[in-house]
């Protein structure tokens, strides 16, 4: 989402008020009891808060780690050059996330 909201110019208020509105259900739910239960306004929070939040709570510890691993030993192996390209693709994907 960040990719999207340096694109389009978003400011700080316009990016958490969009987040809230594309987060799926789960997400939705743990972050209002966390606003509710810390007596925290969600129109006070700011996107790196949320997003910070989130990533802890859903992305299990290892996960970036073990993302990494993944890209640095994909070969094509028995893979055809489609189903290489599409495994590269979706990896390298997540390393940058992780990197940014």
């Amino acid at each position: 989402m960040d990719e999207y909201f340096d694109v389009v110019g978003y400011n700080e208020r316009s990016r958490m008020t969009l987040a809230r509105l594309k987060i799926a259900r789960d997400g939705k739910i743990v972050w209002k009891n966390r606003c509710e239960s810390n007596h925290i306004d969600q129109n006070q929070v700011g996107w790196g808060v949320m997003k910070e939040y989130l990533h802890q709570e859903f992305c299990p510890l290892g996960f970036h780690g073990n993302r990494m691993n993944e890209f640095l030993e994909l070969s094509q192996g028995n893979l055809s050059i489609e189903e290489y390209h599409q495994a590269f693709a979706k990896l390298i994907h997540a390393v940058m996330h992780q990197m940014e």
